[in-house]
């Protein structure tokens, strides 16, 4: 890839719209665009998207045993209403990672089905 693509690739993993990141890139909108449809465009995007969903995922589980600890601490000596809100904190994401543990040990199980 050439400079003013590698360019408008780092603008719009910063940017909120195409629009934006052509503007932050100095290109025009059509250009980008066309970028957008390049195969080796598409292919170096996802790789980029999929590392900084990879570095987000490690710094979120880097600090999740310290999250939800403070919020068990305010479930226990926080006033009622902070007790509340800790805890209905607690059960619904606790709901959502159960609910994404079991799909993901699905997966597993139907994957390791199809490598037999």
């Amino acid at each position: 890839m050439n400079a003013r693509k590698d360019g408008f690739l780092q603008a719009l993993l910063a940017n909120r719209s195409i629009k934006e990141a052509a503007k932050e890139a100095g290109i025009a909108e059509r250009t980008a665009h066309l970028y957008l449809g390049d195969p080796e465009f598409q292919a170096a995007y996802r790789s980029a998207r999929k590392e900084c969903f990879d570095r987000a995922g490690d710094f979120l589980r880097q600090h999740l045993a310290a999250a939800v600890a403070e919020i068990a601490d305010t479930m226990r000596h926080g006033n009622r209403q902070e007790r509340f809100a800790a805890a209905k904190c607690l059960l619904d994401y606790g709901l959502k990672f159960t609910g994404a543990q079991d799909v993901l040990e699905r997966l597993q199980v139907l994957e390791q089905g199809e490598a037999v």
